[in-house]
């Protein structure tokens, strides 16, 4: 009687293990997803041109919209240098709480449509960004994507120009589209 029991308990333990290395392997898969794409905001930041003293604000807002963005890899970015303003990172729930921003990420989790999300973020000087699929195509600036298991960007440069910013040439180079 024993020895059925022992092969189940030992079944049952092989299950969990091997049910749990693929969950770990995931959460740290999306933890370095997540700071990727913080470190792409902070060099899309550095590359990018507003015009001169377009808030008047001695910080570079950067606003964060939806639940939990990037996972908290976002704090690395705080004080960080762009130009000569130290980002500031500005946790949004509602899209009214945008104010003086000169970048937003829309994370996946962030309520509202699309077209309704770019349509209240987006305009003169602010450069918008965001890992939803289509952004790009419908009107945000650049849109975060995993090409072949890296990631990637596509930016929509003619909505950047019309919102009054300039990316650099080298931006536009990696870029792997360019609207």
């Amino acid at each position: 009687m024993r020895r059925p029991f022992s092969i189940t308990a030992l079944f049952f333990l092989l299950l969990i293990l091997t049910a749990a290395v693929p969950l770990s392997a995931r959460a740290a898969d999306e933890q370095l997803e997540n700071k990727l794409k913080a470190a792409f905001l902070l060099n899309f930041a550095k590359f990018t041109t507003w015009p001169e003293d377009i808030t008047g604000s001695s910080e570079f807002g950067l606003c964060l919209v939806g639940t939990n963005p990037l996972g908290g890899s976002a704090e690395q970015l705080s004080g960080k240098l762009i130009g000569q303003k130290p980002i500031e990172l500005r946790m949004i729930k509602k899209i009214a709480d945008v104010g003086l921003c000169e970048m937003i990420y829309i994370s996946p989790s962030a309520e509202g449509g699309m077209a309704e999300l770019i349509a209240a973020l987006g305009g003169p000087s602010r450069l918008t960004v965001s890992d939803r699929e289509g952004f790009a195509a419908q009107g945000g600036i650049i849109e975060l994507r995993i090409f072949d298991n890296r990631l990637g960007f596509i930016i929509n440069n003619t909505r950047a120009k019309e919102d009054g910013l300039s990316l650099s040439a080298s931006l536009l180079d990696l870029a792997k589209e360019v609207l």
